[in-house]
């Protein structure tokens, strides 16, 4: 079953008063994703342990993503991970969407 997303895409600003670069956000509701759970791990270093948590996103065709926007799913934030895939039939010359692979890293007590 479809659900409805937030997409939150960064515009550059102008630079500060130090010239450092800013930005301003834009968000925007996505609605016919297509959600899926993806693996997740924990890492239990020495200094930091993090728990990570994957979700698939399955967008329309039509859809514009870049490895900087992000996205909140089920309430929950998450960043995208490395590019945004067209999904392709092999057999055909079918095209049904976007593929976004998406994370969130958060940092546990151990």
């Amino acid at each position: 079953m479809a659900e409805a997303v937030q997409q939150h895409t960064r515009t550059p600003g102008p630079p500060d008063r130090y010239g450092k670069p800013t930005h301003s956000e834009n968000t925007r509701k996505v609605d016919g994703v297509g959600v899926a759970p993806d693996t997740g791990d924990e890492n239990a270093a020495t200094s930091d342990d993090t728990n990570s948590r994957r979700l698939t996103l399955y967008m329309p065709a039509n859809s514009t993503v870049t490895d900087t926007d992000e996205f909140t799913v089920r309430g929950v934030r998450y960043s995208v991970i490395g590019d945004p895939n067209d999904w392709r039939s092999f057999y055909t010359n079918h095209r049904p969407g976007i593929v976004v692979k998406l994370e969130r890293t958060e940092y546990v007590d151990g």
